[in-house]
């Protein structure tokens, strides 16, 4: 289930970036401006920091953050980290039209 959600979060980032008007194939793209808007909520000053708190694996980059963070969500519900959940919140809100 947790290697599912984790590529679920890949087709999530790649509607979001449709969503951002940016092709889907720019995941890196939709991926940072998705961390960096969901590090502005966490007591983190930066977003590797904020990433290291989801995975190991969630420090290799943007899109891996996120991917990592729909997966912890999914699978750990309310006991997901603080970190991911403001992730999937940011995702969630792009998925629902906002800016």
């Amino acid at each position: 289930q947790a290697v599912a959600a984790h590529e679920i979060g890949h087709k999530l980032t790649a509607d979001v970036a449709t969503k951002m008007g940016l092709p889907s194939t720019d995941l890196d793209g939709a991926a940072t401006r998705i961390v960096t808007e969901a590090r502005k909520s966490t007591k983190h000053r930066g977003v590797v920091q904020m990433a290291k708190a989801i995975s190991g694996y969630a420090t290799h980059s943007n899109a891996e953050a996120i991917a990592e963070a729909v997966s912890d969500v999914y699978c750990n519900g309310k006991s997901a980290r603080a970190e991911s959940r403001a992730i999937v919140s940011v995702v969630n809100k792009y998925l629902k039209g906002g800016k």
